[in-house]
């Protein structure tokens, strides 16, 4: 008898009972699948799908581990993948993306905090952003001036180290999750 899956965190923001179109964004979410990043991310928007919503990915043209020139969109695993090269076409490609695809939710997966300028053009589209920090402590001694006004634009900060998770002093809208 299999298991069932784990209750992700997207489950604070999701219903199953209201399916939902759902773009999925980092840096480099390309195959192969084969670091954290990714495969935390893949892991979940696999489980978007199996649960019936809609899941579209946001990722970088040209990928990180393999150098390989992705195609500008693609489907993987019944997942369309739409693909930016710079980023004034990651601009004009979320705009597309929200508007075409009628996104319902932004989740960002990133080992770092976008900055304030980023984060407030996504909000501007007035959707609900859920923000997965993936591991690294180093941002906390790079990152922190801009902090206050990057959770600004986010609804929901999912963070997965608990030293970092615990030099925070409001937590509010901040959840741990430990992978």
């Amino acid at each position: 008898m299999q298991s069932s899956p784990p209750v992700f965190f997207i489950s604070y923001v999701i219903s199953d009972s209201e399916k939902m179109n759902i773009l999925i964004e980092g840096g480099d979410l390309n195959p192969p699948f084969v670091e954290g990043t990714r495969n935390i991310a893949r892991m979940h928007f696999l489980e978007l799908k199996k649960r019936g919503h809609k899941v579209i990915v946001l990722t970088k043209r040209k990928g990180i581990i393999d150098r390989k020139k992705h195609k500008k969109i693609e489907i993987i695993d019944g997942i369309k993948y739409y693909r930016w090269s710079n980023y004034l076409d990651l601009y004009f490609t979320y705009k597309k993306l929200i508007k075409e695809e009628k996104i319902d939710l932004i989740h960002i997966f990133a080992k770092g905090l976008r900055p304030p300028v980023y984060m407030r053009f996504l909000k501007s589209q007035k959707k609900p952003i859920v923000y997965t920090l993936l591991g690294n402590t180093f941002w906390i001694k790079r990152d922190r001036a801009i902090f206050p006004g990057f959770m600004n634009g986010v609804d929901l900060l999912v963070e997965t180290s608990l030293p970092v998770y615990e030099s925070f002093k409001d937590k509010e809208k901040i959840k741990f999750m430990q992978y």
